[in-house]
């Protein structure tokens, strides 16, 4: 990952202009989600047990110390910026990859796996799979 002025560039494929506005466009699609099923991103990625269970999980593996979205009374976008103040700076673009790539993961669980094609991973299973992206 590369960090410049406002624009993050995740080397080769992604690019996000500045955290806030991509969590903005985040917010914005699962709002728009919500008009058509009672889920929102507020309740998938903070309020929904089993992202926090993954998110335990997680953390227990990176054996770190931080908050994670469920403990806190915060929107997902202040947590974010809140807890990547727990970590090095060195260590803060890793970290930001890691909260993309589990939010994905479990973005898309929910839509691939659960709605589509009417299968669930278990927690530990999510985790797992998260844990075989960061490694690679």
């Amino acid at each position: 990952m590369i960090c410049y002025n406002d624009t993050i560039v995740i080397e080769p494929v992604f690019k996000f202009v500045c955290f806030w506005k991509y969590i903005y466009v985040f917010e914005s699609v699962f709002k728009i989600v919500h008009l058509i099923s009672d889920e929102d991103y507020h309740h998938l990625f903070v309020g929904c047990d089993f992202t926090a269970a993954v998110w335990r999980i997680i953390r227990r593996w990176c054996n770190a110390s931080f908050p994670i979205p469920a403990d806190e009374e915060n929107t997902l976008a202040d947590w974010w910026l809140a807890t990547r103040r727990c970590f090095r700076i060195s260590y803060r673009t890793d970290f930001d990859s890691a909260f993309m790539l589990i939010c994905w993961l479990i973005w898309k669980e929910r839509n691939n796996a659960r709605l589509f094609q009417h299968v669930s991973k278990t927690p530990d299973q999510l985790a797992e799979d998260i844990k075989e992206e960061i490694a690679v």
